[in-house]
């Protein structure tokens, strides 16, 4: 009979009662609501670096171009690699959403042609997938905040 008892007892105490679950689940969500809008920044931020990169890559490619052609190539907005880059062997990473390349005349920042092969200076508007623009510009050697025109 006492053994009865007691294993009733211990089949009563089995399992977690439903405030125990509740203040998991709570403690849970706590928890996601600090972590998910942390993991929403890290990824904004590296679409922007991916963007960085790849105006780092054209500008390279922009020198080389040079190099051996003696001027250096414009490219309309474009959602791939320029053209003239890519048959440099230049890419892209998916989360770049487009890229424009400006050239200059000699001396001259302002006034770029996105049509026109010139032997002055390139700038690079490039669009990242967080929707940030950057530009590169060659007479500012590097990044700027002012945008290629």
């Amino acid at each position: 009979m006492v053994k009865r008892q007691l294993t009733r007892r211990r089949a009563a105490d089995d399992g977690f009662s439903l405030i125990e679950l509740l203040v998991v689940m709570i403690i849970i969500g706590i928890l996601a609501s600090i972590a998910i809008p942390i993991f929403l920044n890290q990824r904004q931020t590296a679409y922007d670096t991916q963007a960085k990169s790849d105006t780092r890559t054209a500008a390279t490619m922009e020198v080389s171009y040079f190099t051996d052609f003696g001027a250096y190539s414009p490219s309309p907005v474009t959602l791939t690699p320029p053209p003239a880059l890519a048959a440099l062997g230049m890419r892209m990473s998916p989360k770049t959403l487009d890229m424009t390349i400006y050239t200059y005349p000699t001396g001259a920042t302002t006034g770029g042609s996105i049509t026109l092969i010139q032997d002055g200076a390139f700038c690079i508007k490039t669009t990242s997938g967080s929707n940030k623009i950057f530009y590169y510009a060659s007479f500012s050697t590097g990044f700027t905040t002012t945008a290629c025109s």
